[in-house]
């Protein structure tokens, strides 16, 4: 039978009360699923319908739209995961009821959950999300070089300053507001560069580079000036089928798939019901603002819930939040963004599809984690960072995705950089980046049961 007593530890929803009998467990694993499913089905639906009126009503461009709102819809669940552990931190090294040595066990195991989440979403965003991509479309999809590049980039720029405040043990303000100024300036960059570029363009040197370019391409790889010369009508051919492919419409769940969310019907009947349909265009597009804000209420409810249950979890099994972090939450959060990036390359949309995925770790380490760190610290609550050998594991395994990840879609192009060239992904690629994640996974497992600090 299961003896309830008084509960004090409220940011872990009593779960201490019952996950000593199996039934507890069960209703604990019940209500980290009911939170999988109602993150993923927020995300994609309500939160991403009012962020897209939200755009078009407010004539956002379409590049910063793409790196801002829409990141940070696709970004809701890490980030929301992040703010609600950081949260939990501050909640735990304020409560009266713990040792001072309990509390800060107890700040520092949600703090580094937050952490590891992220990473573990990024791991899995620049290897495994686009090594499924080009598995499952049956040609070499074409990707635009110079996100692929700022992405990266942007990504290793947020890593560094994530790696600084682990190796410091702490996030300090300054640390934290530094993020947010990073990701200010990659919204600039992402804002102002297609200027730029057109008006580089319209100069003339650019076509001066492009020959120099082509003729320096052809020298070094002459199949790959071959490729080249026929991108022109594959781009049409693409950009035709891209068309084509946003007239198309979902195809209707199969018996099995109505049979699996079937238990999970009161829960998506509760969403409709209190998220207001803002469908640009529709009667109730003027509702957008209750649609968003209801949207991320239901959001951070669904988090709550999940690090709640994660991080009991983990102190049962005696498991490291990095641990918990990338094998669970990270996975969990993930698997709505892998099944979009899929669907769209399978219509053509290669480019997208990648893009998606990748761009929106930026945002998830500078303002997903950047953002509660501030306003704690702001409130005079250190966050504090355990579990850093650990957690710089999982960095440094971080740091070897992007570079992988370059590696097999940018050096290759080397010969056409000062050219209107694309990166291609095809199946060896692919097989290549799931490789990678497979293996960076295995090492970190390894590492991780080998660390003493927790």
């Amino acid at each position: 039978m299961l003896h309830l007593h008084l509960c004090w530890d409220v940011e872990d929803l009593c779960f201490d009360l019952i996950d000593h009998h199996p039934l507890g467990i069960a209703v604990e694993l019940v209500i980290a699923v009911y939170s999988f499913v109602g993150i993923a089905a927020t995300a994609d639906g309500p939160l991403a319908q009012s962020l897209e009126t939200l755009c078009q009503r407010w004539r956002v461009p379409e590049d910063v739209a793409g790196a801002s709102f829409m990141a940070f819809g696709g970004s809701a669940p890490e980030i929301i995961v992040a703010a609600v552990s950081t949260m939990k931190a501050s909640v735990a090294m304020q409560g009266h009821h713990r040792t001072a040595l309990d509390a800060e066990a107890h700040s520092a195991y949600a703090t580094s959950l937050g952490i590891s989440s992220v990473v573990g979403s990024g791991m899995l965003a620049f290897t495994l999300i686009p090594g499924l991509c080009a598995l499952v479309v049956p040609r070499t999809l074409r990707l635009k070089r110079r996100p692929v590049v700022r992405d990266a980039a942007g990504y290793l720029l947020s890593l560094a300053l994530l790696h600084r405040c682990v190796l410091r043990g702490h996030a300090s303000f300054g640390a934290a507001l530094q993020m947010l100024v990073l990701y200010g300036g990659y919204l600039a960059v992402t804002a102002v560069a297609p200027r730029l570029r057109e008006s580089y363009r319209a100069s003339g040197l650019s076509e001066r580079w492009s020959r120099k370019s082509a003729e320096l391409g052809e020298a070094l790889a002459p199949e790959a000036a071959e490729e080249e010369e026929g991108s022109g009508k594959a781009g049409a051919a693409e950009a035709e089928a891209e068309d084509q492919a946003g007239e198309e419409a979902e195809a209707p769940p199969g018996a099995c798939g109505r049979l699996l969310a079937l238990p999970f019907r009161p829960l998506l009947a509760l969403l409709r019901a209190s998220c207001p349909d803002c469908e640009l265009g529709g009667e109730g597009e003027p509702l957008y603002p209750l649609t968003l804000t209801v949207a991320f209420a239901w959001l951070s409810v669904f988090s709550f819930a999940l690090s709640a249950a994660v991080t009991r979890w983990g102190t049962l099994l005696n498991l490291p939040p990095s641990v918990m972090g990338v094998y669970v939450i990270a996975v969990g959060a993930q698997v709505p963004d892998t099944l979009q990036a899929v669907a769209v390359a399978r219509r053509g949309l290669g480019s997208m599809a990648v893009a998606s995925a990748v761009g929106s770790q930026v945002i998830n380490v500078l303002v997903g984690l950047g953002l509660p760190w501030l306003l704690s610290s702001s409130a005079g609550r250190e966050v504090a960072i355990k579990g850093r050998s650990e957690l710089i594991d999982a960095i440094w395994l971080m740091y070897a995705a992007v570079l992988a990840y370059l590696a097999v879609l940018i050096a290759p192009t080397a010969p056409s950089w000062c050219s209107r060239g694309h990166a291609r992904l095809g199946r060896a690629q692919g097989k290549l980046l799931i490789g990678c994640y497979a293996g960076l996974v295995a090492l970190h497992a390894v590492r991780a049961q080998m660390s003493a600090d927790w």
